[in-house]
């Protein structure tokens, strides 16, 4: 149906797509959400950076970027009982860590209001593309780990997503299929 810049579904199901840079996430939500003919939203920050390039930036500017995703996040539910989104609360908190070697407070305190129904995580498996706004080449895997992390100790569900061209959209399926709330929602 398409993008919609905009916490969770109140009565529906979110699934989010989390992981390195470059990892596919938002070829992936966009294709996810054609074939269940519902909506995603977008990531915020990339369209901020892609407008702004600040050569430096903050942990502020992190959890204001947060809140505008969230804030669409919670606008597209109001449309959609079904919604991808291409990123989640969980990927400012790495974002934060991996940037600033800490969790801002406020960032951290933002991550424990939000959850997602399921989480998708991208393996760091495709090959690493320069936007121009990307800029951890050298750490995929640790973010794809620190994302690991930070779901585990929110004791929240999610999948690995792994492979290339249609294998990654079957490894996609199979997740979700697996996590019985998100294939009953699904019709899976």
């Amino acid at each position: 149906m398409g993008v919609l810049h905009m916490d969770a579904p109140k009565n529906g199901l979110t699934i989010a797509l989390v992981g390195p840079e470059s990892s596919g996430k938002s070829t992936l939500c966009c294709a996810l959400a054609e074939t269940f003919k519902t909506h995603f939203v977008a990531e915020y920050a990339r369209t901020y950076f892609e407008k702004q390039r600040p050569e430096h930036y903050t942990p502020e500017l992190i959890y204001k970027l947060m809140n505008q995703q969230l804030e669409l996040e919670t606008q597209a539910s109001q449309k959609a009982n079904i919604l991808f989104c291409d990123t989640s609360a969980v990927s400012f908190a790495v974002w934060s860590k991996i940037r600033f070697g800490y969790v801002w407070p406020s960032i951290e305190a933002r991550l424990k209001e939000h959850f997602n129904t399921f989480t998708l995580v991208l393996s760091p498996d495709l090959p690493w593309v320069n936007d121009g706004i990307r800029e951890n080449p050298l750490d995929l895997k640790r973010i794809f780990n620190t994302h690991i992390n930070f779901l585990q100790a929110l004791a929240l569900p999610y999948g690995i997503v792994k492979g290339k061209g249609p294998e990654r959209m079957q490894s996609a399926l199979a997740q979700l299929q697996n996590y019985g709330p998100v294939a009953n929602a699904l019709k899976l």
